[in-house]
């Protein structure tokens, strides 16, 4: 059974209610995209980080990659916070991973808690066995490895391997947004809310079947945690902004022949800024608040992107 260390960052800057709730959405989230492949799991909230338990982190690993809220996670290795202990693991872990002789490495602790020991002294202790154990040599400039030990009230956390996550917020923690999807851009800006924790609707104009299926399943492998919803429209409208302001104070009554069940929505995204005659028909049409995610990106910001999101 793998335990997975899993982090997140603006989260921890909320009020403690705000917090408590984010980090609820998150643990669902996290949960329902390792139900939805089909991964065994038991997770749970700890002070500043969530605890993961699979007996298939390999599967487990491209889903939390996707999972909005999550900064980083590793695979790690739990024992008692006992400096003795501590290095005993990490010598059994680091001949585990194959630590060569005059293999360059370092050893970063850090500690939540009081003990009666400092993190400088867990580094120098585990530094030495590792040395000893492995023949490898102490280099805190250009190590070639980094054993990780993270020490929280009585426990200790060992790990060498630290994936990223797509950071943001979890999806649900914020309204609805309203995406009126017509190419690659309009995705990127998409997903660029669903950072943000807003799920989205996205609404596809002069689409074909099968960019409208290819869209739509980009945006399902990230909408971890709510139901992706889809509006598809052929364009007859003359401007967006009727389009949007009709979708979003009424969708059942302006468009019966959508099946849209979701009417909360609290913004429109855009990948393309619209012009000015068009902006201030929306405007007059709805009070929704327009964001442009893609506002201020270079052009080879966004290509990395849309390779991000895309390939992710």
């Amino acid at each position: 059974m793998a335990r997975v260390m899993i982090r997140y960052g603006e989260i921890a800057l909320k009020s403690g209610p705000v917090r408590d709730r984010f980090e609820c959405r998150l643990v669902k989230n996290i949960k329902a995209g390792l139900k939805s492949a089909r991964i065994s799991h038991s997770a749970k909230r700890g002070f500043g980080r969530i605890f993961l338990e699979t007996p298939d982190f390999e599967s487990a690993k491209p889903v939390l990659s996707r999972v909005f809220g999550i900064v980083s996670f590793s695979p790690c290795i739990v024992c008692q916070a006992w400096v003795e202990e501590i290095c005993r693991e990490c010598a059994s872990l680091a001949k585990r991973e194959w630590w060569k002789e005059k293999d360059k490495f370092a050893v970063k602790t850090r500690r939540v808690g009081s003990h009666n020991f400092s993190s400088a002294g867990v580094n120098i202790a585990v530094g030495d066995i590792l040395r000893k154990e492995t023949g490898g040599k102490v280099d805190l400039e250009n190590p070639e490895r980094i054993m990780n030990v993270e020490i929280r009230q009585e426990r200790a956390y060992l790990y060498t391997e630290k994936f990223e996550g797509p950071g943001g917020l979890p999806i649900g923690t914020q309204r609805k947004a309203l995406c009126m999807i017509s190419g690659k851009r309009d995705v990127i800006a998409a997903w660029l809310m669903c950072k943000r924790g807003s799920p989205v609707l996205p609404v596809y104009l002069n689409l074909s079947a099968k960019k409208i299926g290819e869209f739509h399943k980009v945006l399902e492998r990230w909408h971890y945690g709510f139901r992706l919803e889809r509006a598809v429209l052929e364009g007859k409208e003359k401007y967006i902004g009727e389009i949007v302001s009709r979708l979003a104070e009424n969708p059942e009554n302006n468009f019966p022949n959508l099946k849209v069940r979701v009417v909360y929505i609290g913004a429109v995204a855009l990948g393309e800024e619209l012009e000015p005659e068009e902006m201030r028909k929306m405007k007059k049409a709805s009070k929704l608040p327009v964001f442009y995610p893609l506002f201020g990106f270079e052009e080879h910001e966004i290509k990395r992107l849309e390779r991000k999101v895309f390939e992710g």
